[in-house]
């Protein structure tokens, strides 16, 4: 039975591309090149809204429910870390004087939330050191907890993260990485770092019905669910979500009230919150061996990495995706390659696997503007990711190579 829980919440917002990508007429200027591609007045927008919309009534959550303490996982995506520790307004500052607080530990992430670790695992692990400085150096913020984009683990991830020092990583409890095991146990392979897994079917439910938008009324249970923590097998329950940008403001006061109710029923049930350090002093030592999937498994939200790898459309990009980092590196000049990093972001898959699937109906606005949207649509929408790519390739053989 779970007798240590603590809740995870994961907070990201992408850079968004510039659809279509526009021509660069100073041949050489990274900084014109970099603006043809990605467009930072939207990505900014977002964000502001993200901060407005999130960021508020989650820092309220967590004063509130720290206080009472309940201990939290926080992983913040690089490009939303990089945006608070730039930005001097009041609801920035409050989010990450939270942080501060010893309940809640900072999980760390790849910067440009990129798929490095598919391209280069040498690459991926200087991106996760990094991030792990900046963290510390920027924002005072010291972690050794860390995971990759959507929850991705396979052998490679794992073991490159051991190596780059950190004591612990997050995975989510799907059946493809478990089969048939508990979520509920810490895992160790070898002189590797401690996994954690987050229970999925739970934490699906919880964002259903916590992070629904106001006017949608899910019955919330949270004697059910805090009986179905407790029971299950293994000594930790990390459950939580990630908490978007949706159309709608969230509702905080649902929010906090829901949450609140469902931590008083763990403990009434036996369940005690503890840190991430708590957990790994105290049951570090005692985990067991998970042989984990030459396939990157995935949070159980995406379900498979054929979700973002599986259509042909998909792994043309992802091949683009890779040349263009072979490029930026034949140039051996950094700046080039921070731009491709950006353009390699997990989430322009994901954004397709969305649209090649749902065709495209989707939840405004994650991802693009309503005018780029609405100018291009789907077909349009897929054929300029491509150009994109194929456009910084070519600008960078011409100026840099």
């Amino acid at each position: 039975m779970a007798k240590e829980a603590i809740v995870y919440l994961a907070f990201h917002e992408p850079r968004r591309l510039r659809l279509p990508p526009e021509p660069v007429l100073a041949r050489g200027n990274l900084k014109a090149i970099r603006a043809s591609l990605l467009d930072d007045e939207a990505s900014e927008y977002y964000y502001r809204r993200w901060l407005d919309g999130v960021c508020q009534p989650y820092t309220r959550l967590l004063l509130t429910l720290v206080a009472e303490g309940v201990t939290f996982a926080v992983n913040l995506s690089g490009p939303l870390v990089h945006a608070l520790a730039n930005d001097e307004r009041d609801t920035a500052a409050r989010f990450l004087d939270v942080l501060q607080h010893p309940s809640i530990t900072v999980v760390c992430s790849e910067p440009k939330h990129s798929l490095s670790f598919y391209l280069d695992v040498g690459l991926f692990q200087r991106q996760m050191e990094k991030a792990r400085e900046f963290l510390a150096e920027r924002m005072g913020l010291v972690t050794n907890v860390a995971m990759a984009p959507h929850m991705c683990i396979d052998n490679e991830i794992y073991y490159a993260l051991g190596e780059s020092g950190f004591e612990a990583v997050l995975a989510d409890g799907t059946r493809e990485l478990l089969k048939t095991r508990g979520a509920g146990f810490l895992r160790k392979n070898g002189a590797g770092p401690v996994l954690c897994t987050r229970i999925g079917d739970l934490s699906r439910q919880l964002a259903a019905v916590l992070d629904a938008p106001p006017g949608m009324h899910f019955e919330f249970r949270a004697n059910d669910i805090a009986r179905q923590v407790v029971e299950i097998p293994g000594d930790v329950a990390l459950l939580g979500w990630e908490a978007h940008l949706s159309g709608d403001p969230i509702d905080d006061d649902r929010l906090l009230n829901a949450l609140w109710q469902l931590v008083k029923e763990l403990r009434a049930r036996g369940a005690t919150f503890s840190t991430m350090r708590d957990i790994l002093d105290r049951l570090g030592s005692g985990c067991s061996v998970l042989p984990l999937p030459a396939i990157p498994a995935v949070s159980s939200e995406i379900g498979s990495i054929d979700f973002l790898l599986g259509h042909p459309v998909q792994q043309r990009v992802f091949g683009l995706m890779s040349q263009a980092c072979s490029m930026a590196k034949l140039t051996e000049n950094e700046d080039v390659a921070e731009i491709a990093l950006e353009l390699a972001q997990l989430d322009v898959l994901e954004l397709m696997g969305r649209l090649l699937i749902s065709n495209g109906h989707r939840q405004e606005p994650f991802y693009l503007t309503p005018a780029q949207w609405s100018r291009l649509g789907v077909e349009g929408v897929l054929g300029a990711i491509p150009k994109t790519y194929a456009t910084f390739i070519q600008d960078i053989a011409k100026s840099f190579l």
